[in-house]
């Protein structure tokens, strides 16, 4: 029993430095009011915060999206749920000749620094599989700049 003890407690520390839900009411004005300018239909709204940078997890139109804002309201980050049929025909390209026996599962278009990406999640023979493409198809060798 003490070990369970043990164990949520330094669950209950790890969670403290990982980003943390508050409330809408505790979001600056300034971010709410660019949240609200660009996505005035936003539903199921959920906002997180870590340091300077909010997260912000909502709906539009029975599809998910994911932003990171800065303190002054600026997107840092979109992430969009997409359809594999708006995956980009370079990026199927890609996955058709280098994951042959992978199809798409979920797939997320991601806006970043003036960028866009793709991330696909891959089921295959081998197991599930996350690959990020820009939107040429090339797959990105090092993802860790877009989390």
């Amino acid at each position: 029993m003490k070990t369970v003890h043990v164990m949520l407690a330094m669950l209950g520390f790890s969670t403290v430095s990982c980003a943390q839900d508050i409330p809408q009411n505790e979001v600056p004005s300034v971010v709410m009011n660019a949240f609200d300018s660009k996505f005035p239909n936003a539903m199921d709204v959920e906002w997180e915060r870590k340091g300077d940078i909010f997260n912000v997890d909502f709906e539009i139109d029975k599809i998910d999206h994911e932003a990171w804002m800065d303190a002054t309201g600026k997107i840092i980050k979109l992430e969009t749920e997409i359809k594999e049929t708006e995956v980009p025909a370079a990026v199927k390209a890609t996955i058709a000749k280098d994951f042959k026996d992978c199809h798409i599962d979920d797939a997320e278009k991601i806006e970043k620094d003036g960028k866009i990406y793709y991330s696909i999640e891959l089921d295959g023979k081998t197991g599930d599989r996350t690959i990020i493409f820009d939107a040429a198809g090339k797959q990105v060798s090092d993802p860790s700049h877009l989390y």
